[in-house]
């Protein structure tokens, strides 16, 4: 499987429309629309490096080389499996991550915050 199709899996997932989509990677909707197709297209380093940073959930080894899992950290499996499958803004995503990372030894009233937070991101 080629690069711009393991893309496409990734932009499949997403609400996201082309025009949105094609923003945030820096490049045009139609050539979104094309990769989402299957057509063949020929992806520039520069928007593989746009589409990792936005979609920081994804591993690099898989989108580039077709290599072990498709997400990368714990942090982002954990938002995952609590329902947060849609991308979050990357600020709000970030934060999330940092304040789970911090609490990694949750205690009781540790885990009600957590609670909520997750709560939150599923609105």
């Amino acid at each position: 499987m080629s690069v711009s199709r393991r893309m496409a899996e990734v932009m499949n997932e997403t609400r996201l429309n082309n025009s949105k989509l094609g923003r945030i990677i820096g490049i045009s909707h139609t050539a979104i629309g094309n990769i989402r197709e299957g057509n063949p297209v020929d992806v520039r380093v520069s928007t593989v490096a746009n589409f990792l940073y936005y979609f920081k959930e994804i591993s690099p080894d898989w989108l580039i080389l077709g290599e072990g899992e498709k997400t990368r950290t714990y942090a982002y499996g954990v938002l995952i499996d609590a329902g947060i499958t849609q991308p979050l803004d990357p600020d709000v995503r970030d934060m999330i991550i940092a304040l789970m990372k911090a609490n990694e030894g949750l205690t009781k009233q540790n885990e009600a915050q957590r609670e909520f937070i997750l709560e939150y991101c599923k609105k």
